[in-house]
Protein backbone atom coordinates (compact mmCIF):
# COMPACT_ATOMS: atom_id res chain seq x y z
CA UNK A 1 0.00 0.00 0.00
CA UNK A 2 1.58 3.52 -0.96
CA UNK A 3 1.86 6.13 1.16
CA UNK A 4 -0.64 9.50 1.21
CA UNK A 5 2.32 10.75 -0.15
CA UNK A 6 3.32 8.70 -2.65
CA UNK A 7 -0.71 8.31 -3.45
CA UNK A 8 -0.10 12.39 -4.21
CA UNK A 9 2.84 12.55 -5.81
CA UNK A 10 2.13 9.77 -8.47
CA UNK A 11 -1.12 11.98 -8.99
CA UNK A 12 0.90 15.35 -9.04
CA UNK A 13 3.85 13.88 -12.02
CA UNK A 14 0.95 12.38 -13.60
CA UNK A 15 -1.05 15.07 -14.77
CA UNK A 16 -0.57 16.17 -18.50
CA UNK A 17 0.56 19.83 -17.95
CA UNK A 18 3.66 18.25 -15.65
CA UNK A 19 4.66 15.70 -17.88
CA UNK A 20 5.05 18.05 -20.89
CA UNK A 21 7.09 20.49 -18.65
CA UNK A 22 9.33 17.25 -18.11
CA UNK A 23 9.67 16.21 -21.76
CA UNK A 24 10.45 19.90 -22.30
CA UNK A 25 13.09 19.60 -20.09
CA UNK A 26 11.90 22.07 -17.57
CA UNK A 27 12.39 19.09 -14.86
CA UNK A 28 12.39 21.63 -11.38
CA UNK A 29 9.42 23.70 -12.81
CA UNK A 30 7.88 20.44 -12.61
CA UNK A 31 8.61 19.48 -9.28
CA UNK A 32 7.77 22.99 -8.20
CA UNK A 33 4.19 22.82 -9.45
CA UNK A 34 4.22 19.02 -8.30
CA UNK A 35 4.86 20.03 -5.02
CA UNK A 36 2.35 22.84 -4.97
CA UNK A 37 -0.34 20.01 -5.67
CA UNK A 38 0.49 18.07 -3.48
CA UNK A 39 0.94 20.57 -0.62
CA UNK A 40 -2.45 21.61 -1.82
CA UNK A 41 -4.31 18.60 -1.67
CA UNK A 42 -2.72 17.52 1.40
CA UNK A 43 -4.25 20.53 3.44
CA UNK A 44 -7.34 20.00 1.99
CA UNK A 45 -7.27 16.08 3.50
CA UNK A 46 -5.63 17.79 6.93
CA UNK A 47 -9.18 20.26 6.62
CA UNK A 48 -11.58 17.58 5.53
CA UNK A 49 -10.46 15.29 8.82
CA UNK A 50 -10.51 18.13 11.43
CA UNK A 51 -13.95 19.66 10.34
CA UNK A 52 -15.50 16.43 9.97
CA UNK A 53 -16.02 16.37 6.11
CA UNK A 54 -16.45 13.00 3.40
CA UNK A 55 -15.55 11.98 0.32
CA UNK A 56 -18.27 11.09 -1.89
CA UNK A 57 -18.05 9.20 -5.58
CA UNK A 58 -21.13 8.75 -7.74
CA UNK A 59 -21.87 7.84 -11.21
CA UNK A 60 -20.44 11.32 -12.91
CA UNK A 61 -17.24 12.51 -10.63
CA UNK A 62 -15.98 12.87 -6.82
CA UNK A 63 -16.74 15.39 -4.27
CA UNK A 64 -14.64 15.69 -1.14
CA UNK A 65 -16.63 18.11 1.14
CA UNK A 66 -13.69 19.73 3.35
CA UNK A 67 -15.36 22.14 5.44
CA UNK A 68 -19.02 23.97 5.36
CA UNK A 69 -18.91 25.63 1.62
CA UNK A 70 -15.48 24.36 0.82
CA UNK A 71 -15.10 21.80 -1.57
CA UNK A 72 -12.54 19.86 -4.00
CA UNK A 73 -14.33 18.13 -6.96
CA UNK A 74 -13.53 16.31 -10.15
CA UNK A 75 -14.73 14.19 -12.71
CA UNK A 76 -13.10 11.19 -12.43
CA UNK A 77 -14.87 8.12 -10.67
CA UNK A 78 -11.85 5.35 -10.24
CA UNK A 79 -11.32 2.34 -7.43
CA UNK A 80 -7.80 3.69 -7.93
CA UNK A 81 -8.14 7.45 -8.27
CA UNK A 82 -5.86 9.05 -5.66
CA UNK A 83 -7.90 11.83 -3.72
CA UNK A 84 -10.08 8.43 -2.84
CA UNK A 85 -6.83 5.67 -1.65
CA UNK A 86 -6.26 8.70 0.40
CA UNK A 87 -9.35 9.23 2.37
CA UNK A 88 -9.94 5.83 2.67
CA UNK A 89 -5.98 5.16 4.35
CA UNK A 90 -6.79 8.52 6.68
CA UNK A 91 -10.21 7.26 7.97
CA UNK A 92 -12.22 9.85 5.93
CA UNK A 93 -15.51 8.79 5.72
CA UNK A 94 -16.03 7.71 2.21
CA UNK A 95 -19.64 7.51 0.04
CA UNK A 96 -19.47 5.31 -2.56
CA UNK A 97 -22.33 5.64 -4.83
CA UNK A 98 -21.18 4.38 -7.75
CA UNK A 99 -22.97 1.24 -8.25
CA UNK A 100 -26.26 2.34 -7.12
CA UNK A 101 -28.19 2.60 -10.95
CA UNK A 102 -31.44 3.98 -11.05
CA UNK A 103 -31.73 4.20 -7.02
CA UNK A 104 -29.63 7.29 -7.48
CA UNK A 105 -32.64 9.10 -8.05
CA UNK A 106 -33.45 8.49 -4.15
CA UNK A 107 -30.93 10.85 -3.32
CA UNK A 108 -32.19 13.95 -4.33
CA UNK A 109 -34.63 14.02 -1.27
CA UNK A 110 -31.46 13.11 1.16
CA UNK A 111 -30.31 15.66 4.01
CA UNK A 112 -26.98 17.95 3.02
CA UNK A 113 -24.48 16.49 5.74
CA UNK A 114 -23.73 19.56 8.23
CA UNK A 115 -20.16 19.59 8.28
CA UNK A 116 -17.76 22.18 10.18
CA UNK A 117 -19.69 24.82 11.40
CA UNK A 118 -23.07 23.88 10.02
CA UNK A 119 -25.11 22.70 12.24
CA UNK A 120 -27.99 19.98 11.85
CA UNK A 121 -31.44 21.44 11.42
CA UNK A 122 -34.15 18.96 12.55
CA UNK A 123 -37.79 19.52 11.47
CA UNK A 124 -39.91 20.05 14.86
CA UNK A 125 -40.42 15.74 14.94
CA UNK A 126 -36.83 15.21 14.93
CA UNK A 127 -36.31 13.83 11.39
CA UNK A 128 -34.80 15.33 8.53
CA UNK A 129 -35.98 16.46 5.08
CA UNK A 130 -34.36 17.47 2.02
CA UNK A 131 -31.98 20.38 2.06
CA UNK A 132 -31.81 20.12 5.68
CA UNK A 133 -28.73 20.00 7.51
CA UNK A 134 -28.41 16.13 8.84
CA UNK A 135 -25.44 14.48 10.90
CA UNK A 136 -23.35 12.64 8.76
CA UNK A 137 -24.04 9.40 10.43
CA UNK A 138 -27.60 9.89 9.72
CA UNK A 139 -26.67 10.80 5.86
CA UNK A 140 -24.59 7.70 5.69
CA UNK A 141 -27.27 5.44 7.01
CA UNK A 142 -29.79 6.62 4.29
CA UNK A 143 -26.96 5.94 1.78
CA UNK A 144 -25.91 2.24 3.11
CA UNK A 145 -29.66 1.61 3.02
CA UNK A 146 -29.74 2.02 -0.82
CA UNK A 147 -27.09 0.13 -1.70
CA UNK A 148 -23.75 2.71 -1.57
CA UNK A 149 -20.91 1.78 -0.15
CA UNK A 150 -19.74 3.37 3.09
CA UNK A 151 -15.79 2.93 4.03
CA UNK A 152 -14.71 4.39 7.37
CA UNK A 153 -17.80 4.09 8.69
CA UNK A 154 -19.14 2.06 11.56
CA UNK A 155 -21.37 -0.62 10.20
CA UNK A 156 -24.45 0.23 12.59
CA UNK A 157 -24.79 3.70 13.00
CA UNK A 158 -28.23 4.44 16.15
Amino acid sequence: MKSVYGLLDEAARSWWYHKKLRAGGEVEEARKRERESILSKARALRETMQSGGYFYMGDHGFCLQINDGHTLTGYERSDDLEIFLACKQLGITCIDARNLGERKFETIAFPLVAVGDQKPEPREDGSYGCLSYAPLEFVCALYRDIGAKIYNFPEQVS
